[in-house]
């Protein structure tokens, strides 16, 4: 026990703050990397092509969530779906509200799942599909949720038809024994929060937009 306590001591008071540091479990300090990280955040990424030539972003980037996939102009806002890898239980998807004119995001919201597709209507909302829950989200010009409709099926893309209604495609729709079978679209009445109608379509039906209006 002797000369363990001599090798603690013959260390200097170096050792000493160290074994201290070790024994309290605090930890180096990190602020130099972070300092780095976001003097590097803050450059300009840049590609030089072998003729000299440089590459850069034009205009001003605004960091936003995973994989935004979709993007519409809403409520004097950019709206940016993200549907990156959430994990599910732990994270949900984010939706970004972006001002353009500063510019930067000025809110973020979470839904319990995403499917890149959202459509304004002429009743002032917007209709945002949410994918595996088997829904699609309404929300207001203050960014607010205000209602859901379960479609029953995996929602895929939506479009605005009138005031009233929206088209929904349904990825897969379980058939009369509860199998996924074939995509189907629906025309949901946003007033009622009923399906008017269905349509048979192809599998996965992964894009939509309405024409001829």
């Amino acid at each position: 026990a002797v000369g363990a306590g001599r090798a603690r001591g013959n260390g200097g008071p170096h050792a000493r703050a160290l074994e201290i540091r070790a024994r309290e479990g605090l930890r180096p300090s990190r602020a130099p990397a972070n300092a780095s990280a976001a003097r590097f955040a803050a450059q300009t990424p840049q590609l030089r092509l072998p003729t000299g030539w440089v590459l850069a972003p034009a205009g001003a980037q605004v960091e936003l969530g995973r994989l935004p996939y979709e993007a519409v102009s809403f409520g004097g806002r950019v709206v940016a779906l993200n549907n990156g890898y959430y994990p599910q239980g732990l994270e949900d998807p984010e939706i970004s509200i972006v001002d353009i004119a500063r510019p930067r995001v000025t809110r973020t919201l979470r839904l319990s799942s995403l499917y890149p597709s959202a459509a304004t209507s002429p009743n002032g909302n917007l209709y945002i599909s949410g994918g595996s829950s088997d829904s699609v989200f309404q929300m207001d010009r203050q960014f607010q949720v205000t209602r859901s409709f379960d479609l029953g099926a995996y929602v895929g893309p939506v479009a605005a038809i009138d005031a009233e209604r929206i088209a929904v495609a349904l990825l897969t729709a379980p058939d009369s024994v509860g199998a996924s079978g074939p995509g189907k679209l629906a025309i949901l009445n946003v007033t009622s929060g009923r399906i008017e109608s269905t349509v048979n379509a192809g599998f996965f039906p992964s894009s939509m937009r309405l024409v001829g209006r």
